[in-house]
C-alpha cells in the first residue's frame, strides 16, 4: 500500500520548487499497486502559497523537471523537506535515471542518497513468482542479477553501480560506496567512486578490467585511480593481478578509454634471446597526426649492442587516396668485438604504397617493396623467410569513357633476395584500340548484316626493360696483398632491351549455318635495341673481364588466317536411378594461319600452320523430387577434356606438333581431378637420342607420352559433409513420428539433443608432373601439401599444416598451432619442428583490442632470432 504523509498541512507553508508543484498536482505523482491508494485532492492545497518569486527562491533549487516514482511507497516530511521511496524507486532529472532500493532526497540541498537491497528481496519475490523451472543461470546473467540487487544510476549514457550511491542534482557530483561501473569496454570496480565534475571520476582501492565475469581472470589494481571517460585512466602505483595473484607492479600506468585512433606510447615486450642477450621489442609511439594521416615508430634493443628500427607512416582520404611509407632497419651484433668470430651484420627493408582513383576513368596503384639481399635470413617473420624474392609495380591506367581508347603505363621489379638478380621494366606504356566495326549501325539490331561484322583494333607499346643476372666466373685470379690466387668470382651479367611495337588487325566473325568462321589479317612492326655485358675470364691474364655487344632490330610481320569452329550434342536419357539424362557436348575446331616476314633483318621463312582440337564436355542431370514442385533436378559436371595439336607445313619432316590434352572432374562434389600431359606420334631413336621421320602409328601405338601431370585436391569439413548427407536424410524422413501420443517421452528431452558439432575443416592436394623420352624418365615431381584444422571442444583448437616432398623423402615447413580461448584472454602456442626456421612461441594475451600488447611470451629458436 503507497502511503502519503502530509502534516500540519494547513498551518504550513510548503516550500517547494514552482516545478515541483506540478508533480505534486499531476497524475503521474500518485503511484499505486493496489486500489487502496491515497489520493490527494487538488483543492487541498492552496495553488498560490506554492508559487514564489525568482527572489525567493533558493540557490539549490532544482530548474528542471523531476519525475520519480516507487513500487512500494513514498513518504514526504513537510519539516525536513526531504522524500522517502521504498523499493524499486526511481528518479529521472536531465540524462540522469537513478533506480535503487530505497532513495532519500534532500530537496533543500538537491541532495540524492540511494541504498541497494542487501537482503535480496526483490530478487527472493521475482524468484518465488516463478512457476516454470529457468535454465542455468550464465555468468552474464548472474551478473545481471547482481546488479539488480545494486543502487544504479546511468548519467550521459554511462552505467554506476554501488551499495550506496549520492548525488547532487545542481552540482553533479557523486559519490559511490563499494562501486563498479562500465566505460566503453572497461569495468572500474573500487571501495569509493567519486565524481566531482562531468570528465573526472576518483576511484579508491579501484580495479579495471576488460573481463565481464563476477570474478575477473585478470584486473588491473590501484590505490589511487583516475578516470576521465573516453579519454584515459591513470594510476599511481598499479598491480597487475591474475587469478588473484600478483604478477608484476609498476610504478604509474596509463590505459586507453575511448575507441578510434590516439596518440600515445607503445607497450614494449620483455624477453631473452639465445645470440643477443635480454631485449625489449616494439617499445615506440603511436602519433595520430590528424584525422587522415598517422605515424608509428618503434625499436627493439638488445643487451649485447643489437637493435631494429621500425617505422610506418600512413594516409588515407576516403574515396580518393591511401596509402603509406613504412621500413626497418636491423643491425644484429654476434659476439664480442674481441672474440675471433666476431661479426656484424644488416639488414633493411623499405615499402611505399599509394591508391588513387583521380576520376572514375583514372586509376594510380603504387607497391614498391626494396631490400637488402640477406633481409629473408635476417628476419623475424616466418612467412617471409620463405619468400625469398619481391616484386614492386606502379601503375596508370586510364579509360576515355565513351570511346574504345584505353592507356595503360607502368613499372615492374622483381628482386631474387638469394643471389641479387634483378629484372625490370621501366616503364613499360601501352594504347589500345578495341574492336571497333566500323561499318555498323547503332540501330542495327542483333541480326547485323554481314558487312557490320567486320572489325578492326589497334595496340601499341613501348618498354625499357633491364636484368642483372648472377652468374659465377670460375678462375679468375686475384691479388689479395701481394698473394695471388685463383678462384671463382661472383659477379652480374647485365643487359638492356628497348622496344617498340604495333599491331593493327582486321577480323571479320560471320555464322554459316551451325558453323561460326573468322577469318582475320594482322600486321605489326617492331623495333628494338640489346644491350648485353657478359662477364667472362680474360685469357691474357686471367682477370674478369666483360664483353659489351649491341643490337638493333627492326622487324615487320604480316600474318593472315582463318578459323571454324561448331558444337556437336549428344543425348541419352535412361531415367534410372536417379538419372535424368547424360550430355556429351564436343566442340571441335579448326584454324589455318599463314605468316611471313615483309622487312628486316635475317628474315625466316613464312611460316604456315594448321591448328586443330576438340573439347569434350560431359555432364549428368538428376531426376526431380517428385515432392518438391520447385525441383528442376540438379546438374553435375562429370568430365572436361580438351586436346589439340597442329601441322607445320613449312617443316621438312616431323611435320605434328605434340598432342597436348587436359582434363578436370568433380567426384561427388568433394574431390577434384585435374591434369594433362603431351604425346610425341613420331618415334624415338635411341642411339641417338634424337626423333626420327617414323609415327608410331606403324608399330600399333598413339606416341610417346614426353610430359605428364596429376593434380588431386579434397577440402572437407563438417559443415560440407552435413551438407552433402542432408538430402539423403530428407529423404529417409518420409515418416514423422508423434511425440504428443506417449506421455513419457518430452519434446525438451536432453537426451534426445544432439551435442553440438565441434567445427573441423581438412585441405589435402597432390601435384605429381614428370617429364621423360623412350620410357626414360628426365625428371619427377611429386608432393603432398595438407592443413588441419579442429576444435577439441569449444575452447581448444588445433591447426597442422605441411607439405611432404616424395621424391626427395622431405618433410617441408611442417608447422602445428595449439590456441585456448581463455574467456578474456587467448592462449597460443606455435611450433615448427624441422628446417633451418625451426622454433616454438607460447604466448598468452589479452583479447581487448585496447590491451593486446599486455602479453605473456616465451620463445626458443636455435638460430636466436626472436619473434
Amino acid at each position: 500500500m503507497n502511503v502519503l504523509l502530509l502534516k500540519n498541512l494547513k498551518s504550513q507553508v510548503i516550500k517547494l520548487p514552482k516545478i515541483f508543484l506540478f508533480l505534486f498536482l499531476s497524475p503521474s505523482f500518485l503511484f499505486s499497486q493496489t486500489n487502496d491508494s491515497i489520493v490527494v485532492s487538488p483543492d487541498s492545497v492552496k495553488t498560490d502559497s506554492t508559487i514564489l518569486s525568482s527572489k525567493q527562491q533558493n540557490e539549490n533549487d532544482i530548474d528542471t523537471l523531476v519525475t520519480y516514482s516507487a513500487s512500494d511507497s513514498i513518504s514526504f516530511s513537510l519539516q525536513t523537506n526531504e522524500m522517502q521511496m521504498f523499493k524499486k524507486g526511481n528518479v529521472q532529472y536531465r540524462q540522469m535515471d537513478l533506480n535503487a532500493y530505497h532513495i532519500s532526497m534532500k530537496w533543500d540541498s538537491s541532495y540524492v542518497i540511494a541504498t541497494g537491497d542487501t537482503a535480496g528481496e526483490t530478487l527472493n519475490e521475482e524468484q518465488s513468482d516463478t512457476s516454470q523451472q529457468k535454465k542455468k543461470p550464465t555468468a552474464e546473467d548472474e551478473k545481471k542479477q547482481r546488479q539488480s540487487l545494486k543502487a544504479k544510476l546511468v548519467d550521459g549514457g554511462e552505467e554506476y553501480y554501488g551499495e550506496q550511491l549520492a548525488y547532487n542534482f545542481k552540482t553533479q557530483r557523486g559519490r559511490i560506496i563499494l562501486a563498479e561501473t562500465q566505460i566503453d569496454k572497461g569495468y572500474y570496480y573500487g571501495e569509493k567512486i567519486k565524481r566531482i565534475k562531468n570528465d573526472v571520476i576518483y576511484v579508491a582501492d579501484g580495479r579495471y578490467t576488460t573481463c565481464a565475469l563476477d570474478t575477473p581472470h585478470y584486473y588491473f589494481f590501484s590505490p589511487k585511480m583516475k578516470l576521465v571517460p573516453r579519454n584515459r585512466v591513470v594510476a599511481e602505483p598499479i598491480y597487475l593481478y591474475i587469478a588473484d595473484a600478483p604478477v608484476f607492479a609498476l610504478p604509474f600506468g596509463v590505459f586507453p578509454n575511448k575507441s578510434g585512433r590516439r596518440s600515445g606510447l607503445i607497450a614494449p615486450a620483455f624477453g631473452e634471446d639465445a645470440r643477443f642477450g635480454r631485449y625489449l621489442s616494439h617499445l615506440g609511439y603511436y602519433w595520430e597526426i590528424d584525422d587522415y594521416t598517422d605515424l608509428t615508430t618503434t625499436t627493439d634493443l638488445f643487451s649485447k649492442g643489437s637493435y631494429a628500427l621500425n617505422s610506418g607512416f600512413r594516409y588515407n582520404l576516403r574515396y580518393y587516396f591511401n596509402g603509406g611509407i613504412s621500413g626497418d632497419f636491423r643491425r644484429y651484433r654476434y659476439n664480442e668485438k674481441t672474440d675471433p668470430d666476431y661479426s656484424v651484420e644488416e639488414a633493411y627493408n623499405l615499402a611505399i604504397q599509394h591508391h588513387q582513383t583521380i576520376d572514375p576513368t583514372s586509376h594510380v596503384n603504387v607497391d614498391f617493396r626494396f631490400a637488402s639481399s640477406n633481409s629473408y635470413v635476417l628476419t623475424n617473420n616466418y612467412n617471409d623467410a620463405l619468400r625469398q624474392s619481391i616484386d614492386s609495380r606502379a601503375s596508370y591506367s586510364k579509360v576515355w569513357e565513351g570511346t574504345p581508347h584505353s592507356l595503360n603505363a607502368g613499372i615492374f621489379r622483381r628482386q631474387n633476395l638469394r643471389d641479387g638478380s634483378i629484372d625490370a621494366t621501366l616503364p613499360s606504356l601501352s594504347f589500345s584500340r578495341s574492336v571497333t566495326y566500323p561499318f555498323r549501325k547503332k540501330s542495327s539490331s542483333s541480326d547485323f548484316q554481314w558487312y557490320e561484322l567486320i572489325g578492326y583494333n589497334y595496340s601499341a607499346s613501348a618498354t625499357n626493360q633491364t636484368s642483372k643476372t648472377f652468374q659465377k666466373v670460375g678462375g679468375i685470379k686475384f691479388n689479395d696483398n701481394g698473394i695471388i690466387s685463383f678462384r671463382t668470382a661472383e659477379t652480374f651479367q647485365r643487359g638492356t632491351n628497348r622496344s617498340l611495337g604495333q599491331n593493327a588487325s582486321i577480323s571479320f566473325t560471320p555464322k554459316l549455318g551451325y558453323f561460326s568462321v573468322s577469318p582475320f589479317f594482322s600486321i605489326n612492326e617492331s623495333r628494338s635495341f640489346l644491350r648485353t655485358e657478359q662477364p667472362y675470364r680474360s685469357s691474357l691474364d686471367s682477370s674478369l673481364t666483360f664483353d659489351t655487344s649491341r643490337t638493333w632490330r627492326t622487324t615487320g610481320n604480316i600474318s593472315e588466317g582463318i578459323s571454324v569452329g561448331t558444337k556437336l550434342y549428344g543425348m541419352l536419357q535412361p531415367n534410372v536411378l536417379g538419372i535424368n539424362a547424360f550430355r556429351h557436348t564436343f566442340s571441335p575446331s579448326l584454324s589455318f594461319t599463314h605468316a611471313r616476314q615483309i622487312y628486316g633483318l635475317r628474315s625466316p621463312r613464312a611460316s604456315m600452320t594448321l591448328g586443330f582440337g576438340a573439347g569434350n564436355n560431359f555432364e549428368m542431370k538428376t531426376l526431380p523430387n517428385p515432392k518438391d514442385t520447385l525441383d528442376k533436378g540438379k546438374k553435375i559436371q562429370l568430365l572436361n577434356l580438351s586436346f589439340g595439336s597442329g601441322y607445320d607445313f613449312r617443316r621438312d619432316s616431323l611435320n605434328f606438333n605434340e598432342v597436348n590434352f587436359n582434363y578436370n572432374s568433380n567426384v561427388a562434389g568433394i574431390l577434384d581431378v585435374g591434369g594433362g600431359g603431351s604425346y610425341n606420334l613420331y618415334q624415338l631413336d635411341k642411339v641417338s637420342n634424337r626423333r626420327i621421320n617414323k609415327f608410331y602409328l606403324s608399330d600399333g601405338k598413339f606416341g610417346d607420352l614426353t610430359n605428364i601431370r596429376l593434380l588431386l585436391s579434397t577440402s572437407l569439413s563438417n559443415e560440407r559433409i552435413k551438407n552433402f548427407l542432408k538430402s539423403d536424410k530428407e529423404t529417409n524422413a518420409s515418416t514423422e513420428i508423434d511425440t504428443t501420443q506417449t506421455g513419457t517421452q518430452q519434446s525438451n528431452d536432453s537426451r534426445n539433443e544432439e551435442p553440438p558439432a565441434l567445427p573441423w575443416s581438412l585441405s589435402l592436394s597432390w601435384d605429381f608432373s614428370q617429364s621423360q623420352q623412350g620410357g626414360v624418365i628426365g625428371s619427377r615431381n611429386s608432393s603432398m601439401i595438407g592443413g588441419l584444422s579442429f576444435s577439441l571442444t569449444q575452447l581448444w583448437k588445433l591447426s597442422v599444416q605441411g607439405n611432404y616432398d616424395f621424391v626427395r623423402k622431405q618433410l617441408a615447413a611442417p608447422s602445428i598451432n595449439i590456441s585456448r580461448d581463455l574467456h578474456c584472454w587467448t592462449m597460443n602456442f606455435s611450433w615448427v619442428p624441422t628446417g633451418l626456421y625451426r622454433h616454438w612461441q607460447f604466448e598468452i594475451r589479452i583479447l581487448d583490442s585496447q590491451l593486446q600488447d599486455v602479453k605473456l611470451t616465451k620463445t626458443r629458436n636455435p638460430r636466436g632470432i626472436y619473434d
